[in-house]
């Protein structure tokens, strides 16, 4: 990861697929935002069975970095808005504390631990050992972005380790502008929308 995590409220569409060669096209011909292209990324996510709230780990500068992106509603055509920011990010270890908050996130509730604080490998452990426990998945990620007015749509090739396939989002502070985009671009019917959290269940 090469940039910082966004800052506040965040609308975001999220389809998974194979992204025609004309959506592409239109979205390529907009300005790359922030340098992002082609930048490789992996993740890991825990996944509830109870809600879709998106927890995960990701790499920063070659460090694992605890990443919270707080799902807070979703509207019609499957637009989802999420809140973010740089203090939702931890570095290892992570106190005792930190592990409650991902879990009351995701509604797993906590084995008994002995420890204080947690390394990358006992976060994910004591995740595993939740109840319900915590399904661990882990993707590759090779992603753009680019500007469109009052907002951004991004582009990725993503594998899971069940599936290969691409994935375009369309991302605005505002509803209004990523409805925009999105009529903008049209629609795809080789896509699906769908977000992180549920593509992991399906191709975890």
């Amino acid at each position: 990861m090469n940039k910082l995590p966004e800052e506040g409220e965040i609308w975001e569409w999220r389809a998974f697929g194979h992204i025609s060669d004309r959506l592409a096209a239109r979205v390529r011909a907009r300005p790359v935002r922030m340098n992002i292209l082609d930048q490789r990324e992996e993740d890991i996510y825990f996944i509830s069975c109870l809600n879709d709230q998106n927890v995960k780990l990701r790499k920063w500068r070659g460090l694992w970095l605890l990443k919270l992106k707080l799902l807070l509603r979703k509207a019609a055509n499957s637009m989802e808005l999420y809140t973010e920011s740089p203090r939702m990010m931890f570095a290892f270890p992570v106190p005792h504390s930190t592990l409650e908050i991902a879990a009351r996130l995701l509604a797993v509730k906590l084995p008994e631990l002995a420890e204080v604080s947690f390394e990358k490998d006992q976060f994910t452990e004591a995740m595993e050992r939740a109840s319900p426990p915590a399904l661990i998945v882990r993707v590759s990620k090779v992603r753009s972005q680019f500007e469109f007015d009052d907002g951004w749509v991004e582009l990725a090739e993503v594998k899971f380790p069940r599936a290969e396939m691409q994935t375009i989002s369309i991302q605005s502070p505002g509803l209004e502008a990523a409805e925009k985009i999105m009529s903008e671009l049209g629609q795809d019917a080789a896509l699906e929308a769908m977000n992180y959290v549920e593509a992991c269940r399906r191709w975890g």
